[in-house]
């Protein structure tokens, strides 16, 4: 029954109870001089309680700096890693297909026998 009655004098102070709980705690209140220091102590509680801060702190702000530098560190060498890997594969592929344009298509770079000696410029 304490508990509920302490329950019941915080939405006393916040003014959250129903018409007839908040005349039944008065009542209380006016009668009982244990509730009556319970409800003060509640009451100073709350006042003397400090206000939370609308805005993250300075403290917060430089504690969370070093994060987003890493980060963007990070995001760094992996966008050059993933750049030199793409030029890689361009250079490597664009090689082999320069390298392919001089062997036909049995693999063989010269073939003596398919030339005409009528027809060579070669001396």
């Amino acid at each position: 029954m304490k508990d509920k009655t302490k329950n019941s004098l915080v939405e006393f102070y916040f003014g959250t109870l129903e018409e007839s709980q908040r005349l039944q705690i008065e009542k209380n209140l006016l009668l009982d001089p244990e509730m009556l220091l319970d409800y003060l102590d509640i009451k100073r509680e709350i006042e003397d309680a400090e206000l939370i801060p609308q805005q993250p702190s300075a403290f917060l702000w430089r504690r969370m700096q070093p994060l987003a530098k890493k980060k963007s560190f990070y995001l760094t060498i992996a966008a050059g890693l993933v750049a030199a890997t793409l030029a890689c594969f361009y250079f490597i592929h664009t090689a082999s297909v320069k390298n392919n344009s001089f062997v036909n298509d049995d693999g063989i770079l010269f073939d003596s026998g398919a030339e005409h000696s009528v027809t060579s410029d070669v001396l």
